[in-house]
């Protein structure tokens, strides 16, 4: 087995596993709606694209015939494609929304409304990496005169497949490049279009919820839907009731009061008062 032949081995497993592994130790941390974008991440490269290229369904050669014996046993066939799309929506996919947010200074607001500026990292991220994975990983199994298959995100297939530029004698072509050019503009929309869905929303009304207080505030219509820390406490109001003077029955009402602003609760200590009524 060649150096070359290890390296790649090394960078898939490492971008099959290692958002897997970032994941699951920051697990608390992280958004929910990570492992649903995820499995629906890992799903749509593997039916638009990875499948086909795979196997070769469509005027294609498969991925065994392209690539090295070597190569074939540790990352093979029937496994390739669900690699590739797990590290396709890991490493690319969400590693590309986590660039989105850190460019734009750690703000949310990139996943509730399209911003240009968080998009186009987002595509550079995507096309620039998978130029890099061509030039310098899968260079041989793509090469001029390996045919891939067409595929739903690469609807041109081999029947127009230019060469966009070469370096070093490895070229680069529009078919592999373009489900990385269709996918980020899908990806972005469906990505703002469910957010709210999907987080664990504090909600923007005046009913109880239970549920930690944000920093910052964010006007929306009728109010706010998050406020603050505060040291405003929360007190239980108690009732207890005599039937006479030596017979006393309690009776507590649970009702809880959050003293603030927000229709959400306040961190705050709890306190309790009994008042007896004669």
């Amino acid at each position: 087995m060649s150096h070359e032949e290890i390296r790649v081995i090394i960078v898939v497993y490492l971008a099959v596993f290692l958002p897997l592994i970032i994941y699951f130790k920051n697990k608390t941390k992280l958004p929910n709606w990570i492992p649903t974008f995820y499995i629906i991440g890992v799903a749509v490269c593997a039916l638009s694209w990875e499948l086909w290229f795979t196997y070769g369904w469509i005027d294609g050669d498969s991925v065994d015939i392209r690539r090295s014996e070597a190569l074939n046993k540790w990352l093979p066939k029937n496994a390739n494609w669900l690699m590739n799309s797990m590290g396709d929506a890991g490493t690319v996919l969400l590693g590309g929304t986590w660039l989105m947010w850190i460019s734009h200074r750690k703000d949310s607001i990139v996943f509730k409304k399209w911003k240009w500026s968080a998009f186009s990292v987002l595509m550079f991220w995507c096309v620039g990496q998978n130029i890099l994975v061509e030039m310098f990983l899968y260079h041989d199994q793509l090469a001029d005169g390996k045919p891939l298959s067409w595929a739903p995100l690469s609807p041109l297939g081999p029947y127009f497949n230019p060469i966009l530029f070469e370096f070093n004698d490895r070229t680069i072509m529009l078919q592999s490049q373009m489900p990385w050019l269709i996918l980020p503009w899908f990806f972005y929309r469906t990505l703002i279009n469910n957010y709210f869905s999907l987080e664990k929303r504090i909600p923007i009304s005046n009913k109880a919820h239970i549920g930690i207080a944000r920093n910052n505030c964010e006007n929306t219509s009728g109010g706010v839907n998050s406020i603050p820390i505060t040291k405003k406490s929360t007190i239980k109001y108690g009732l207890a009731l005599t039937k006479d003077a030596f017979e006393v029955i309690p009776l507590f009402t649970r009702r809880i009061v959050a003293i603030g602003i927000s229709k959400a609760m306040p961190k705050a200590k709890t306190s309790l008062k009994i008042k007896l009524k004669y």
